[in-house]
């Protein structure tokens, strides 16, 4: 709550769960205004990701509580 906000600072998604992606394809794109800390951000954001080749299948009834 004490934290101050930089608004220079944030990710901007390009692909959402389920989404296809091609081989080096960009999944979002990190806003950064301290290159010293972008190793250890990009390390974050890619534990954030799975990756499979299998196509992802979202279960009916989350579907339903979201109305799609």
């Amino acid at each position: 709550m004490d934290s101050t906000i930089d608004p220079a600072v944030g990710i901007l998604l390009h692909k959402k769960s389920g989404d296809h992606v091609q081989q080096g394809e960009a999944l979002c794109t990190l806003l950064v205004n301290d290159e010293t800390r972008l190793a250890e951000v990009t390390t974050l954001v890619s534990k954030a990701y799975t990756l499979a080749d299998d196509e992802m299948t979202v279960p009916e009834q989350v579907l339903e509580r979201l109305g799609g």
